[in-house]
């Protein structure tokens, strides 16, 4: 959130709309830790004395997937004393590269006897040399722009909070060219987890104890890589058709285990390992008691719990708030003060900033660039 400091500016502020979209996203990539690629979506709710900015960051994508990959055997040659045997797989040997601001034009990676090695290759010193009988099996991966340092300096989503609590951007009045500054003064983050909170404090609730989702990699699918259930929980919220509605938890003694479902609880087993939470649409948004749209002709209203008509605009990409009115529901666009009036009948229902500061997608293909 963001607090107008001159109050003269403060009255119209809806016409720098599109000047702090543009101001926001120019803030976070010049802190050099957050690419532009990685902003998805900047999003401002504008009301009279205050701005919501609702900002959508993706996570940072697999290193290796961003670079093309030869299958090869090199010859010992190639593979010259630099060369390193790393504890884990071609991301961490990325990662291990990633800090060297020397130029290198391919990073190999190959498995041994002896141990995976990681080689950084500059063809100005060393020829990528292919050896297809007697040479060891690789992945080579051609890096063009001769660096990858950029890469280490991106930010994992759990960092940001931080940047974007210190974020001050500068806006220009159309009509007088002066200069106005807009401040943050509350930051929530979604993906940041207090396991010792329980998730019926947040978009979550406990459906069953002792239960598990059955695998059917269809509609439930297992998720690798989780640690504990903040994390599991996280796969669910950062789901790729950003449709998850339930999923499951389980620690065993010698495993973790994480699914997640575009269902709710229809089809479970029991497990005494494992718990089962269901989304709860509802927790996403923040009411706004007593008001409703002065103009909301397009929308026609339909009876519908208030849980109901929170699940649908929450479906629906072009929903950006609702109207409940004595059992009416009505889907709306975005709120502003300015949109709405008093009514004793009417409650608007708008988007909290912590369920829109998530990731909503992923990248597919990325092109790294160096200044």
């Amino acid at each position: 959130m963001n607090q107008c400091q001159i109050g003269t500016h403060c009255d119209n502020l809806s016409q720098y709309y599109y000047q702090i979209q543009e101001k926001v996203k120019e803030a976070l990539v010049n802190t050099g830790t957050i690419s532009a690629s990685r902003i998805a979506n900047v999003e401002p709710i504008i009301k009279s004395r205050e701005i919501i900015i609702y900002v959508t960051i993706l996570d940072f994508p697999r290193i290796k997937n961003a670079f093309k990959t030869q299958n090869m055997k090199l010859a010992e040659e190639t593979l010259t004393s630099s060369s390193v045997i790393v504890d884990g797989d071609e991301e961490a040997c990325f990662w291990k590269n990633s800090y060297k601001y020397e130029p290198f034009t391919a990073v190999a990676f190959c498995k041994t006897e002896n141990g995976n090695i990681c080689q950084r290759i500059d063809e100005d010193k060393v020829k990528i040399v292919e050896d297809k009988d007697n040479g060891i099996p690789c992945s080579v991966f051609m890096t063009p722009l001769k660096n990858i340092f950029r890469y280490s300096r991106e930010l994992p989503l759990e960092n940001i909070h931080e940047k974007l609590a210190h974020i001050e951007i500068s806006l220009t009045s159309p009509n007088n060219k002066d200069v106005f500054k807009l401040t943050s003064y509350q930051v929530t983050d979604v993906t940041k987890v207090d396991d010792d909170v329980p998730l019926s404090n947040s978009l979550y609730e406990t459906i069953m104890q002792n239960s598990k989702l059955i695998e059917d990699n269809l509609n439930t699918v297992r998720i690798d890589g989780t640690i504990d259930l903040g994390s599991c929980r996280r796969k669910c919220v950062q789901s790729t058709e950003n449709n998850c509605q339930s999923f499951s938890f389980c620690t065993y003694a010698d495993r973790v285990e994480c699914f997640v479902s575009t269902n709710s609880n229809d089809k479970m087993v029991n497990d005494a390992s494992c718990g089962t939470y269901l989304i709860d649409n509802l927790a996403k948004y923040k009411k706004i008691s007593l008001r409703r749209f002065t103009d909301i002709e397009k929308s026609v209203p339909f009876v519908s719990s208030l849980e109901k008509c929170a699940s649908i605009c929450s479906d629906s990409d072009s929903c950006k708030s609702f109207q409940f009115c004595s059992g009416a529901c009505s889907l709306a666009g975005y709120y502003t003060d300015t949109s709405s009036v008093y009514s004793e009948s009417c409650d608007i229902y708008i988007p909290k900033v912590l369920d829109r500061f998530a990731i909503t997608g992923k990248l597919s293909k990325t092109c790294f660039t160096q200044n």
